[in-house]
């Protein structure tokens, strides 16, 4: 029997170890440092009060019994003899290996960030934003002078226009009698969503100021103090800045840099069928891939690396990769959001309904359709923590 190791528990590895789990002849692990997947298309939700489980969810409750997971970071990579080493300072044999442990969180060097910012990234950076801004409330009565979100790509359109409504609602229960909030998005390049088409851009900034949300592009954030942030030589007076806009591949590769061949975007440079040699596949993130970074991309590649290294491990060789074109909805405030799929260029509720549609197709790669529709039929459902604010709905309550 051969044996599989997947490193990272994200989409791409969860979606190769549930597609392997059907190969009866392949033993396979998954070695991830979280027991926790990581829906990142709906964080901005469990941030804004909505039920946790729709994007934090155990990872031994998504994969088959048959694969066995190991909570552990993996440090090293010998290729000559095919081993994994991890932080606990176990050595771990494969015969085929597929890598896929996403990206960290950069700062750029930026004075203070790391350390007062909030983020969005980890189930503790989206606790210690949730209890900040509850807190913050608590102890002094009021809403902070400004929310700053850092970052106009995807994840800070999504936390912005979501924050706009989720702190009226939470000022309101705590009753603090000022319920005006300002919001500002902080974006370097001249337009928010700079790698969408300007059209998805022009509609998506115009949508946040509808919804009391500030857009400020052309802005650079050079230094942050706990009681400031610095953007383009104007100190803005807040506690609460969000930082969205900075990630950097895994520090894994650059770790082992003699096993790997590196983009000047510090990714993995791979053939044609994903992999760095006949053993190791190389997906998601960390590829130097079309359309790398994307949940889109990761779930693709998680199937082709899962389907050809079946084939390769009984000596036929596969199909090469062939990238899929994915479709960007991202959205503006509830219902409503702005997509990009191909020619098709739009923005408003249908885009909106997409939106929700794609989040059970991504649940159902993740976990499969029964648990899927499930869970997607209760993403509105309110869970919070708060005393003042906690309004569970009885059946989230039962389901606990």
């Amino acid at each position: 029997m051969k044996k599989v190791l997947i490193a990272g528990g994200g989409f791409g590895g969860i979606v190769a170890a549930r597609q392997l789990a059907k190969n009866q002849s392949l033993e396979v692990t998954l070695i991830t440092d979280s027991e926790f997947f990581r829906y990142c298309p709906s964080l901005y939700r469990v941030v804004t009060g909505y039920l946790r489980r729709q994007a934090i969810m155990h990872i031994r409750d998504l994969v088959p019994d048959n694969i066995e997971v190991v909570i552990d970071k993996v440090t090293l990579i010998d290729r000559a003899l095919r081993t994994l080493r991890t932080e606990s300072g176990k050595t771990h044999q494969y015969d085929y290996a597929i890598l896929s442990l996403g990206v960290v969180t950069s700062y750029f060097g930026i004075s203070g960030l790391e350390q007062y910012s909030y983020g969005i990234k980890s189930v503790d950076d989206i606790n210690k934003l949730h209890e900040h801004l509850h807190g913050q409330i608590t102890s002094s009565g009021e809403l902070d002078k400004n929310y700053i979100v850092v970052g106009g790509g995807p994840t800070g359109v999504e936390l912005s226009a979501g924050l706009s409504a989720y702190l009226r609602t939470i000022a309101k229960k705590h009753h603090i009698k000022r319920h005006k909030v300002n919001i500002e998005l902080i974006e370097a390049a001249p337009r928010i969503l700079p790698s969408m088409h300007p059209v998805i851009s022009k509609k998506a900034t115009k949508r946040l100021r509808k919804l009391k949300v500030k857009v400020s592009v052309d802005s650079k954030v050079e230094g942050e103090t706990a009681n400031s942030l610095v953007v383009s030589g104007r100190s803005i007076p807040t506690q609460t800045v969000i930082w969205t806009a900075g990630v950097a591949n895994h520090p894994f590769y650059k770790n082992n840099e003699d096993q790997f061949e590196l983009s000047k975007r510090g990714k993995v440079v791979v053939n044609e069928h994903l992999q760095v040699d006949k053993h190791v596949f190389v997906i998601g993130d960390n590829a130097e891939t079309t359309y790398s970074g994307m949940a889109q991309t990761a779930v693709h590649q998680g199937h082709y690396a899962a389907h050809a290294l079946s084939l390769m491990a009984v000596d036929i060789t596969p199909k090469a990769y062939a990238p899929k074109t994915p479709a960007y909805v991202v959205p503006v405030g509830r219902n409503w959001a702005v997509m990009q799929w191909g020619l098709i260029k739009t923005g408003g509720m249908m885009a909106g309904m997409m939106r929700r549609f794609a989040d059970l197709i991504g649940y159902a790669d993740v976990m499969g359709w029964s648990k899927a529709v499930s869970l997607w039929t209760r993403t509105d459902d309110i869970q919070e923590t708060c005393p003042k604010c906690s309004r569970l709905h009885t059946r989230v309550a039962s389901a606990k």
